[in-house]
């Protein structure tokens, strides 16, 4: 039920009577009752009030929701979901590069954002695992807390037996440490899927080299520094 004022407001018959009486209060009986009748009203505006808060903030809730509803309706009539997997799939091939996996911005990781948009998506990157296989590493930006580089597990996980590009970049700072480590020995025990591996820091290199895998990964390191020295 809505609000229903009973109190009749008359600033100006107040105004007057305090301009022209004094002493104790005339017709006392009457303001007593006006002043009940004020405060009952008040309660009522307030619990009116609330009510109406409650009421838009509903609506509101339900605004956003149609909103939302729109937007996927939209969605299952967008020209994208018509393309064949082929053809998106050759996209994502185009889009995603190279992921850098210390950047901790996503858009820098384009193959793990576009498996974050739905479903189908992310079936298809799984489905084409390629996607997860050209990685960069910047090795001063590893973090100390993680011996153990989860997203490089993930990435390699995803990545089935395709064939790894792998790039560690920049140079470390004093001794490698147990992260830096740990990153090295991930990669080198995949040494088998090297397509091409690129490192600037003679320390990562001898942290490689240090394995069974030395004559595959001298040959990656001479690529390298022939490709981006010798100019």
């Amino acid at each position: 039920m809505s609000f229903q004022q009973r109190t009749n407001i008359d600033f100006a018959d107040v105004r007057r009577r305090l301009r022209s009486e004094y002493g104790p209060a005339t017709r006392f009986e009457v303001t007593g009752l006006q002043v009940a009748e004020v405060e009952k009203d008040l309660r009522d505006c307030e619990s009116e009030i609330h009510r109406l808060r409650s009421r838009i903030i509903f609506l509101q809730n339900q605004h956003r929701r149609l909103e939302e509803y729109k937007a996927s309706l939209r969605f299952l009539v967008s020209p994208i979901r018509k393309l064949p997997n082929e053809t998106i799939i050759r996209i994502f091939d185009y889009a995603c590069d190279i992921n850098e996996l210390t950047s901790k911005k996503l858009e820098t990781m384009p193959t793990l954002a576009i498996s974050m948009v739905c479903s189908r998506w992310r079936d298809l990157t799984q489905a084409y695992p390629i996607l997860w296989s050209r990685l960069r590493i910047i090795m001063p930006d590893l973090s100390p807390n993680h011996p153990r580089f989860r997203l490089l597990l993930h990435y390699l996980d995803f990545s089935q037996q395709s064939p790894l590009t792998i790039q560690l970049e920049k140079i470390v700072q004093g001794d490698l440490q147990s992260h830096h480590l740990g990153v090295c020995a991930d990669i080198t025990a995949l040494a088998d899927r090297w397509q091409l591996l690129a490192v600037w820091d003679s320390k990562v290199y001898i942290a490689l080299n240090s394995t069974r895998w030395s004559v595959s990964i001298s040959l990656c390191w001479r690529h390298f520094y022939s490709k981006y020295y010798d100019r």
